[in-house]
């Protein structure tokens, strides 16, 4: 038996016991669970890692269940089913009539191709219990165009209210750029559909403020890391009884012979009313060339407009910016506009005045200077920092410069020279 069930692959936290008032019963939870590592092929179809558990839960005095990895090649294309195969249970074991079989639903169905004309693959998760399923997919046609999908069904609602959310997000690199005028091109597309489910913003601004956007617009490949893609897209547009998104994405370009510029946008549009609209995107810029640039650019974005409310938000971020390669740049902005019995209207670009508390209801998150670093080591630091804003009865703007010099035998200069200036109407 050790050659069939080795030790390692044996789990057997259970008791049995024999009485005249309960009969027999098996006790423990999932408790008794038999891998088998064989593998049998017959023909083109391949079956691996035999499983068989046998439990006992408060509903069902035994419960046995099999299950196979089934591996089928069909030419240039490969499909695994996981853990598929058929269970049995009974309520009581006293009760023969108690007895119920049924097909064990597959966990998971990997899909690979791989052809001159599409190579690439996807997995389709099925989670029972939680009563969601999950697809991801990578598709590569004629070694260039590039498509990406994800999609996740859940069959019921929040709070286990009947009914089931849908978001399907599918985005094409890789073709030849459309021209659209003025130098512009259009060098990726997308969509996005969502049925009972709704824009997170706080959620949106909190990839912002991260650095990943680009894991929701445009990643290179969502196999790379698929549960992340995943639980990134389904954060985004949660399940949302009686509300509907519908986004188009595109990749824009601008130069030539080689594309100085790259803005990665979604426009998502959320029903019925009151309706919203969501601007994300990743705008980067190498200027004015690649060979001597100037500028390295990249500014990270998300805004909102909430016709229902009244409101208009948007976050910007700067992030792996530079000046002449050398000389880091970052920094935050934000705009709110806000109508009704508290209203807000607010700009900045590196925050505000020190004396200036914000209004409470503006929901900003912590903005930091607009900061362009001329030197910082450990041994030499120089740094400017600046900001301005503007608010309904106010301007605003600072600058700060920073030195620090390490000199030999333990001694240091540190200097600093500012200007804080608030006009208030």
């Amino acid at each position: 038996m050790g050659r069939i069930l080795p030790k390692s692959n044996i789990l057997v936290p259970l008791s049995i016991s024999l009485s005249s008032k309960e009969g027999l019963r098996v006790n423990g939870n999932n408790s008794f669970l038999i891998k088998i590592p064989k593998n049998v092929k017959i023909g083109s179809i391949q079956f691996e890692r035999l499983t068989i558990g046998i439990a006992s839960t408060s509903r069902y005095d035994l419960i046995i269940n099999a299950g196979v990895d089934i591996i089928a090649g069909l030419g240039p294309v490969t499909v695994t089913v996981g853990n598929t195969g058929a269970f049995f249970s009974i309520a009581d074991l006293s009760n023969p009539k108690e007895l119920a079989f049924g097909f064990k639903f597959p966990q998971g169905i990997d899909i690979n191709i791989e052809s001159d004309a599409v190579s690439g693959g996807g997995y389709l998760y099925f989670d029972a219990a939680a009563k969601q399923y999950a697809g991801v997919a990578n598709l590569t046609l004629h070694k260039k165009i590039n498509l990406n999908a994800l999609g996740l069904l859940q069959t019921e609602l929040p709070e286990g209210r009947d009914g089931y959310s849908l978001l399907l997000l599918i985005t094409a690199t890789g073709f030849k750029p459309l021209q659209l005028g003025l130098g512009f091109t259009l060098n990726g597309i997308g969509g996005l559909v969502g049925v009972n489910r709704a824009a997170n913003t706080d959620y949106l601004r909190g990839l912002l403020s991260g650095g990943q956007l680009d894991q929701l617009l445009f990643p290179a490949n969502v196999l790379d890391n698929p549960a992340a893609a995943l639980a990134v897209t389904d954060a985004s547009f949660p399940a949302t009884e009686g509300r509907y998104v519908f986004g188009l994405l595109a990749k824009i370009g601008w130069g030539a012979p080689k594309t100085l510029l790259t803005l990665d946008v979604g426009l998502i549009i959320e029903l019925p009313a009151p309706v919203r609209l969501v601007l994300l995107g990743v705008l980067q810029a190498t200027l004015p060339s690649f060979d001597k640039p100037i500028l390295r650019l990249r500014a990270d974005f998300v805004g909102s407009v909430d016709f229902g409310a009244g409101s208009v938000e948007f976050d910007a971020t700067l992030r792996d910016s530079s000046i002449l390669d050398r000389f880091p740049l970052s920094g935050d902005g934000a705009f709110r506009l806000y109508q009704g019995q508290n209203p807000v209207f607010l700009l900045t670009a590196g925050g505000f005045h020190p004396a200036f508390q914000p209004p409470a209801n503006a929901n900003l998150p912590q903005l930091q200077r607009l900061r362009l670093a001329l030197a910082d080591s450990r041994d030499f630091r120089l740094v400017l920092q600046t900001y301005l804003a503007i608010t309904s009865n106010t301007v605003q703007v600072g600058a700060r410069l920073d030195l620090f010099v390490d000199l030999p035998l333990g001694f240091s200069l540190e200097g600093h020279l500012f200007f804080d200036t608030l006009f208030q109407f």
